[in-house]
């Protein structure tokens, strides 16, 4: 078993164990002790939010620096679709239109940020290749996770579902009862509205994959929103992120 970090006051704590390969590291951002103020207060790495630049990159360091990143984190230009895209080679596309990441490459940093919707780890449990999705309702429904397993090769792998918006905040018009099973529906607060279950149903997906080691975080950023960005609950906010990277 190898360590989890996790960012308190950016400071970079272990918690929350996480089986991975010991060449593997895995991390997950608040929004605590960062430079940036309100609305993105504080630890927004988010460059698309509207918050000042400086401040952001302020922000990006900071977690460069507590997590010991070996590169800057490969960022994404995030458009809820199912793109997954492989960092491969010495040339890098920067911020792609993607909702995932893929590599086999040492020393290279797969980063996603969010502000409900789930962020998905992935890693072979051999260490071999790793991948990191974005996961809301639009890019399960587009078929992100497929799409991430399909860039692994492995078929041992180990995955991690994120903090983000969960079925006790998630309310949604009865469209989505087209796009998703009724299993994962619940009551919603009048005949027009139901709760869906998100991180269940993208659970549910990895199993699907052959996935069988699932680890969720079960977080709920609405209910831990003094500690995680919401774009529910706040509206104009910042964003948080998860990383994973491999080494040797």
């Amino acid at each position: 078993m190898h360590w989890w970090k996790w960012m308190v006051n950016t400071m970079a704590e272990l918690e929350q164990p996480w089986e991975l390969a010991e060449n593997v590291f895995a991390a997950c951002t608040n929004r605590l002790g960062g430079y940036s103020t309100s609305p993105y207060a504080e630890l927004n790495l988010g460059r698309h939010v509207g918050d000042q630049p400086g401040r952001v990159r302020l922000n990006r360091d900071v977690i460069k620096t507590q997590l010991s990143l070996p590169a800057e984190p490969y960022w994404l230009t995030q458009v809820h679709g199912s793109q997954v895209v492989e960092v491969a080679g010495l040339t890098r596309v920067s911020n792609p239109e993607a909702d995932g990441s893929y590599t086999r490459r040492v020393d290279t940093v797969l980063a996603i940020q969010v502000a409900d919707c789930l962020p998905i780890l992935i890693s072979a449990a051999d260490g071999s290749e790793i991948a990191a999705l974005h996961a809301g309702w639009r890019g399960l429904h587009a078929g992100v996770i497929q799409a991430g397993l399909a860039r692994l090769s492995s078929r041992d792998l180990v995955a991690w579902v994120g903090p983000g918006i969960r079925q006790c905040h998630f309310e949604v018009g009865l469209e989505l009862k087209a796009v998703f099973p009724e299993t994962y529906f619940c009551e919603g607060n009048d005949d027009q509205h139901l709760y869906l279950d998100l991180a269940g149903y993208a659970v549910n997906l990895l199993r699907i994959g052959g996935v069988t080691a699932i680890q969720d975080s079960q977080v709920c950023t609405v209910c831990s929103n003094e500690r995680y960005f919401s774009h529910r609950h706040e509206g104009l906010t910042g964003r948080f992120a998860a990383l994973i990277w491999k080494t040797r």
